[in-house]
């Protein structure tokens, strides 16, 4: 399984989260080719703010409303929510 650092997210004008990517590692992924990766195990990808070493999973939620769609595992640090990562 390959492991990939989410550093970036690109939203909508909704603020809906869209695209995930790492600008360093240059690459990028539409919210759907994450999702079909995640539940098909072929990418973890994960969020860690450089002033924590917690390792926040990225993890696939399905909402009857909204559908399925991608967040962050609980772990107490606000910095690695995607919501909070900077634009791609």
């Amino acid at each position: 399984m390959i492991e990939r650092l989410v550093t970036h997210t690109q939203k909508d004008e909704d603020g809906d989260i869209i695209r995930i990517g790492n600008k360093n590692e240059q690459w990028a992924f539409t919210v759907y080719q994450a999702i079909y990766q995640i539940k098909n195990n072929k990418c973890l990808y994960y969020s860690r703010h450089p002033t924590c070493s917690v390792m926040s999973e990225v993890i696939v939620v399905n909402d009857r409303v909204k559908g399925e769609y991608l967040r962050t595992a609980s772990d107490g640090h606000t910095e690695n929510n995607l919501d909070n990562l900077p634009d791609l």
